[in-house]
């Protein structure tokens, strides 16, 4: 996918969680909030010089895929879950961004089970799952951005 997918896919489950679990948030708490989300969905990407988050942080980038390559340590959810328990015990008053960083990175993660290179789900073991072959900047590609974007619609306006 796409860094408008990813980007739009952290918008879309941040938004849902902040209907869903946390309506008496001000506009800043709220905005804070979907922008850990929207910060966690491009982040796996960090080991793509040529994404959002590669061009964000560059030299960090470069390193990450010179040293891992493209869809392996960074495109695992073992490291993430790893990170976010260490966050928790480590800065525990900010848990909730925590927590919707992690959700953000889960939909990056999702999303790139769509297409047929998939993810490293248990790395350091190399075997990548998929549950679809969606091509990059294709058709279902742009549906799943009209879905993702309807969902962000509904969450903001009700």
């Amino acid at each position: 996918m796409n860094g408008r997918t990813h980007l739009m896919g952290g918008i879309a489950v941040g938004v849902a969680a902040l209907g869903a679990a946390a309506p008496s948030l001000s506009i800043v708490q709220s905005s804070l909030l979907v922008g850990a989300a929207a910060f966690g969905s491009l982040l796996p990407d960090i080991d793509l010089q040529t994404s959002k988050a590669g061009h964000a942080l560059r030299p960090a980038s470069f390193l990450i895929q010179h040293i891992f390559g493209h869809r392996t340590l960074f495109h695992s959810p073992i490291l993430y879950l790893w990170i976010y328990f260490m966050l928790r015990i480590g800065l525990p008053q900010y848990n909730r961004y925590w927590y919707y960083a992690l959700l953000g990175v889960a939909s990056h993660l999702a999303l790139d089970m769509l297409n047929s290179k998939g993810i490293p789900l248990f790395y350091p073991c190399t075997k990548r799952f998929h549950i679809a072959s969606f091509s990059v900047n294709g058709l279902a590609e742009y549906l799943i951005q009209l879905v993702l974007g309807g969902i962000i619609a509904v969450q903001i306006f009700n």
